[in-house]
């Protein structure tokens, strides 16, 4: 990649952060409900020791090796890669720099944080308000004389309903149960929704390496979270 190239790209990525902070944090000094159950730093908060961040990490190492070697076997540079390797090296090492910090900072907590809170207010608006306007007693009063399903779909909004009886089930079989604590617990609906529409988002920028790109990035944007 050309400096020119380097720079409008570092720039483009700099005014998304900056746009989507500000954003947020609009957001949430107007509604922190929004973002339940996060604070708009608690992402941030740092759990265990050094041993288990490493520890944490040793599948995503695994995998990365793994897919390298196999990527690596199948793959030979042209005649113009090899004879400006230096060049290739120092664009692609600064382009792995910027996108390991940034696409941290983007997709693992700004577009997060924005999708539960679009997550929640779309919903609201398909049939959320019901339940809103009728309150938590009267509709646990009904859910008591009505089959839940049914009653879950005319008062919490048909998005929260395909989440919670189709498309959580779905992806907590595919991830195997690892993230079950976030895609099937109904208190937090709206952040496994979230996640599964930020790790598509994210999977879907690496389009451009092919399936074996989109395969990689789909698997280890779920282990990031």
């Amino acid at each position: 990649m050309r400096p020119e190239a380097l720079m409008m790209e570092t720039t483009r990525v700099a005014v998304v952060i900056v746009g989507c902070l500000l954003w947020t944090s609009v957001l949430w000094h107007l509604w922190p409900p929004l973002f339940s159950p996060f604070s708009l730093n608690s992402l941030w908060e740092a759990k265990g020791a050094v041993m288990d961040w490493l520890k944490a990490g040793l599948p995503v190492l695994m995998w990365g090796a793994g897919f390298t070697a196999l990527v690596a076997a199948f793959t030979r540079n042209s005649a113009e890669d090899n004879r400006d390797a230096g060049g290739v090296l120092i664009s692609g090492w600064y382009v792995s720099l910027l996108a390991g910090v940034t696409e941290e900072i983007r997709f693992r907590w700004l577009f997060f944080m924005l999708s539960i809170a679009s997550v929640k207010i779309t919903n609201f608006i398909l049939g959320g308000f019901v339940g809103y306007l009728m309150g938590p007693e009267r509709v646990t009063w009904l859910r008591g004389i009505m089959w839940a399903p049914v009653c879950d779909l005319l008062t919490g909004g048909i998005l929260k309903w395909f989440y919670l009886y189709l498309i959580g089930p779905v992806f907590n079989v595919i991830t195997m149960g690892t993230l079950s604590q976030w895609l099937v617990n109904p208190e937090i609906w709206a952040v496994g929704l979230a996640l599964l529409t930020i790790n598509g988002k994210f999977r879907n920028g690496h389009a451009y390496q092919g399936f074996l790109g989109l395969l990689n990035s789909w698997v280890l944007g779920f282990h990031f979270y």
